[in-house]
């Protein structure tokens, strides 16, 4: 069976390692699915309280690929300690081909664990490269339990993790937007 092959770095500092709570979700995922193949990847960083800005985040890709040997066309998914520019969970760099996501902070917003958070924003920045959409035209600012969910009120992310629902409004959108098949 064809399958879609996808790294996932998981980050470890001097004082922290989140490795296993990235495999963890990986591992996960592979189990409940077999269209893609999730890969976590440890990469040493530096812990830092400045916000990864998405102006930086091309520049940024490009020195994580050129680092750890990524290919240049495959998308990759960073999970990061740091903040993200907005205060937002996760982002997806179209052009880059790489997404971000963070765990600063996520045992504030959520009660179930981290893995759980995690495997919810790999399968939403999943899709957000699959279907190119980079308007966030598909969020939903009032919370209904979908993956797309725009949690403006972070803590609403436990509806979303609890539900692990894709709502019928955004199932046809995927249809109408001819979800991609092979890859």
């Amino acid at each position: 069976m064809n399958h879609m092959d996808i790294t996932v770095l998981a980050p470890f500092d001097s004082n922290h390692d989140y490795t296993k709570s990235v495999f963890g979700a990986v591992d996960c995922l592979n189990q409940c699915q077999r269209q893609f193949r999730f890969r976590a990847r440890r990469w040493r960083t530096e812990e830092s309280d400045t916000e990864l800005m998405r102006a930086e985040a091309a520049r940024y890709a490009h020195a994580l690929r050129t680092e750890l040997r990524l290919p240049p066309d495959k998308f990759f998914l960073a999970v990061v300690a740091s903040r993200l520019e907005g205060n937002w969970f996760s982002f997806v760099d179209h052009q880059a081909r790489c997404g971000f996501i963070t765990i600063a902070g996520c045992s504030l917003f959520s009660q179930f664990p981290i893995e759980s958070f995690l495997g919810v924003e790999l399968i939403q920045n999943l899709q957000e490269h699959l279907l190119e959409w980079a308007d966030y035209s598909y969020a939903h600012l009032r919370p209904r339990g979908c993956l797309n969910d725009l949690c403006e009120f972070k803590r609403d992310i436990s509806l979303k993790i609890q539900s692990g629902y894709v709502c019928s409004e955004c199932q046809r959108a995927w249809v109408a937007d001819r979800v991609p098949t092979r890859w």
